[in-house]
C-alpha cells in the first residue's frame, strides 16, 4: 500500500491496522479514531490531517511529516522513530 494518495479523505475510523503506508500522501486528511496501530508510516505525510483521537500504538513513524497535523490528546509513546 505505499505511495497511495488519501490527500483530503474521509477517513474516519479507517482501519490501517499493520498495513505499509510508507510514504503514503494523507496530507489534510480527516482521520480520526483510525487505527494505524503497528502500521509503517515511514516518511508519510500526515500534514495539517486531523489524527484526533487515532491509535497509533507501535506504529513506526520514521520520518513521518506532521507539520501542522491536529494530534490533540494523542498519545505518541509507544510509536517508534518518532522524531522531529
Amino acid at each position: 500500500m505505499a505511495d497511495l494518495n488519501f490527500s483530503k479523505k474521509d477517513l474516519q475510523q479507517a482501519d490501517f491496522k499493520g498495513q505499509n503506508l510508507a510514504f503514503a500522501n494523507m496530507r489534510g486528511a480527516d482521520l480520526q479514531e483510525a487505527d494505524f496501530s503497528k502500521t509503517n508510516l515511514k516518511e508519510a505525510d500526515l500534514r495539517e490531517a486531523n489524527v484526533t483521537g487515532a491509535k497509533l500504538n507501535g506504529a513506526n513513524m520514521d520520518g513521518t511529516f506532521l507539520r501542522d497535523a491536529n494530534l490533540r490528546g494523542e498519545d505518541l509513546s509507544s510509536a517508534t522513530h518518532l522524531c522531529c
